[in-house]
């Protein structure tokens, strides 16, 4: 008797769910459609070439200079607004230029570094989404210097935290960060 009585009751539990789980998944079809069928009621666009962060430092014998610039390329995003709108959202892609110098002797000339640069890291089917969000001096140690770069795709969580190291000598070793470690 029991069991019938749970049958009962569980029934329409379950034919009430998946009628909600089949008219959630059409309305997010319709709110979230595939990129190849995507046609912006609006597009945001972005005025690229602002110098986002200039830093110029001299800690213990180094010589740090680097600038986060906007590029003129363009990385692209869709989106919804609160009516249901769909969106064409524009960023500006950056890239970073860095000189290090130590006693006064050029260590790295001028090295212009952009997302394609961390191609070994970030998988070729995402990189055209990303783009660098956030660069800068983490530790100064006798091996050299060593900044943290994010690379993410604009207005997420979505990222790659990446170290790079210049040694004494110039030599540049990157290394993906553990996100767990990062965060």
């Amino acid at each position: 008797m029991k069991n019938t009585q749970i049958l009962e009751i569980l029934f329409p539990v379950l034919l009430i769910f998946c009628f909600a789980c089949g008219q959630a998944n059409e309305r997010s079809a319709k709110i979230f459609p595939s990129e190849e069928s995507f046609v912006p009621d609006t597009t945001y666009t972005a005025f690229c070439g602002d110098t986002l962060k200039r830093i110029d430092k001299i800690i213990e014998g180094f010589n740090v200079k680097f600038s986060m610039i906007e590029a003129n390329e363009k990385v692209y995003r869709h989106g919804v607004d609160w009516e249901g709108k769909k969106l064409l959202i524009e960023y500006c892609d950056r890239y970073i230029d860095l000189l290090i110098s130590h006693d006064g002797i050029e260590v790295l000339p001028e090295l212009r570094i952009t997302k394609s640069f961390f191609s070994d890291i970030i998988p070729e089917n995402e990189i055209q989404k990303l783009t660098i969000t956030f660069f800068d001096i983490i530790h100064f140690s006798d091996s050299g210097i060593e900044f943290l770069i994010d690379i993410c795709e604009p207005d997420t969580d979505i990222c790659y935290p990446i170290d790079i190291l210049v040694t004494q000598k110039g030599e540049i070793i990157i290394t993906k960060r553990d996100v767990e470690e990062y965060y």
